[in-house]
């Protein structure tokens, strides 16, 4: 996952929960925050933007630096960490913490900084049970977001030494002319060169339609499923029925990007697991929200159990990435009788302001 989504997926989280949040960069410095952390270190956000951890928070910074800077280091994130002591803006005033912290890096790259998940106890004591069970979300939530990150490095690890190192390797042999080849022999080899070179492109093209289509900035939402189903149906043979009501622009580009995600997630699902060859996608606006449905009438699943045993990362990304927009995600399903998938997600969830057609 770039850079750029991965702030973008930050500042939704910001954005949407009450729990304090926080973004730090390599040099110990705070690049985002949200109102709910700056209030616990009793400062406005403003204060806090490209300012150090040990300015900010002197009689924490000998604690908390070790800790970010070794989740940097390792990629290993910390979970549910006790914290105690004084903030600048209230010396000599105790306050209790709960962090949570996980590396934010780019594939194949060091890591560009760790985020923070803090709750602070004197807040919610009163309900204990419920500081327990949301962090146990946040935490799971962490954990799958450090997962969902690997998972995709490993992917695209794999896809580079095994398609594209190989096929570089067969160019480079297929260059090492020798020194007593004639010049039809020295012909035959560029032009089986070329048609290397021709596939590298077609499979460094497929990879970056398989991370993500440019036309959806290019064309917009709708046009890119219907690419993508005619795509789907090419590589699966599996038949989609794809309707829509009037979805007038602007579409925020999370919300298209979660959208197009939802899909390619579901139809995947349908495709491995469903045994079929029909499905359908509906999408619709409904007061004011944009609503899909995936539906197939293959095999079904328990969705409770799939969920509670933490094997599908494909669900649990679905509901993660609806959450963090401030929507909902259903999915109804039962063995043996088909599976419908029901997303409702709010246009005005993306704070960027950037919108796509």
């Amino acid at each position: 996952m770039p850079p750029e989504a991965l702030l973008t997926l930050l500042d939704t989280l910001f954005a949407n929960t009450v729990v304090g949040v926080a973004f730090i960069d390599r040099d110990m410095r705070f690049m985002r925050i949200n109102d709910a952390l700056a209030a616990m270190n009793g400062q406005p956000v403003s204060s806090h933007i490209g300012q150090q951890v040990r300015e900010m928070l002197p009689h924490l910074a000998d604690r908390l630096e070790p800790v970010y800077r070794s989740v940097i280091t390792s990629h290993q994130p910390v979970f549910n960490l006790e914290l105690c002591g004084e903030t600048r803006a209230a010396p000599g005033d105790l306050r209790h913490w709960l962090m949570s912290c996980y590396p934010v890096a780019p594939p194949a790259a060091p890591a560009i900084g760790v985020g923070v998940i803090v709750v602070e106890y004197r807040a919610v004591r009163p309900a204990d049970q419920a500081l327990r069970t949301y962090a146990d979300q946040m935490r799971a939530l962490s954990l799958r977001l450090v997962n969902a990150q690997e998972t995709e490095r490993r992917a695209l690890a794999h896809e580079l030494h095994d398609e594209i190192g190989q096929m570089l390797t067969g160019l480079n042999m297929v260059l090492e002319a020798g020194t007593q080849e004639t010049a039809d022999q020295i012909r035959a080899r560029l032009r089986t060169a070329q048609q290397v070179v021709t596939d590298l492109t077609a499979q460094v093209r497929q990879m970056s339609l398989d991370l993500l289509p440019p036309m959806l900035d290019d064309l917009g939402l709708l046009p890119t499923i219907r690419w993508h189903i005619r795509r789907y149906r090419e590589q699966t043979h599996i038949v989609v029925d794809f309707t829509h009501g009037e979805v007038p622009p602007p579409i925020p580009s999370q919300v298209a990007t979660v959208a197009y995600r939802i899909i390619q997630e579901a139809l995947t699902n349908v495709a491995r697991y469903a045994q079929v060859d029909h499905a359908a996608v509906q999408i619709w606006l409904h007061a004011g929200q944009l609503a899909i449905t995936i539906e197939d009438e293959g095999c079904g699943f328990d969705v409770a159990a799939a969920l509670h045993a933490h094997h599908s990362v494909g669900l649990a990304g679905m509901h993660e990435r609806v959450l963090l927009l401030g929507g909902q995600l259903t999915i109804d399903s039962t063995p043996g009788e088909g599976t419908r998938l029901y997303a409702l997600l709010p246009l005005t969830a993306a704070p960027t302001g950037e919108e796509v057609r």
